[in-house]
């Protein structure tokens, strides 16, 4: 008889616990800074953040979605930079490594759709980084390829178009296979360094 009332107690239990859990007053997500806060469950769950495309304006053209192809669209960043006082960002993208005619993974091909982008390159992304600044009136003028004279700098490289105002400069380079967007030459080369860095 004892065994008989102690199984319906630990029945009674057990369904008082269950329907228990299935009442309580479901828990609003917290969200902060555009994540979803779901440690109350006790999961870590990260949050996708934007793709790059989202940070672009209007539909890319035949030239810049050739570039698009190339970039893991999900791995990039804004790299802030404050060099000597001044406060510029660099815009960090990740090239994918593709075939070239010879069968080997390189990352050529966005190297040569990135050269063939370079006269859209201001206009298309410069409000990225130059955000407030950017003034979407000044056209390239040209692009020159620089040599850093810095030691201390892995890649030796970079190129710099100078835009129709005169003043206004845009830079990039490559560190592997990331291809860095900056709007001044301390940025550009602060960003290289820091990308080689962890890498």
């Amino acid at each position: 008889m004892n065994i008989k009332i102690l199984a319906i107690i630990i029945g009674v239990l057990i369904v008082l616990i269950i329907s228990t859990i299935f009442l309580l007053p479901e828990k609003d997500l917290v969200v902060e800074n555009g994540n979803t806060d779901f440690s109350f469950i006790g999961k870590p769950v990260v949050t996708p953040e934007p793709l790059f495309t989202d940070l672009l304006v209007g539909t890319p053209d035949p030239v810049q979605q050739n570039v698009l192809d190339n970039l893991y669209l999900d791995e990039y960043y804004v790299y802030p930079c404050d060099t000597n006082g001044t406060k510029s960002d660099a815009l960090v993208l990740v090239a994918q490594y593709k075939p070239d005619n010879a069968g080997i993974n390189s990352f050529n091909q966005a190297e040569i759709v990135m050269k063939s982008f370079e006269n859209s390159l201001y206009k298309d992304w410069g409000h990225i980084i130059y955000k407030e600044v950017f003034n979407p009136n000044l056209s390239l003028v040209n692009f020159n390829d620089e040599v850093i004279n810095d030691d201390e700098v892995w890649a030796k490289k970079y190129r710099v178009g100078n835009l129709s105002d005169g003043t206004t400069k845009i830079y990039y380079g490559w560190i592997l296979n990331y291809i860095i967007v900056a709007s001044s030459k301390e940025c550009l080369l602060e960003t290289m360094q820091s990308t080689y860095d962890v890498h």
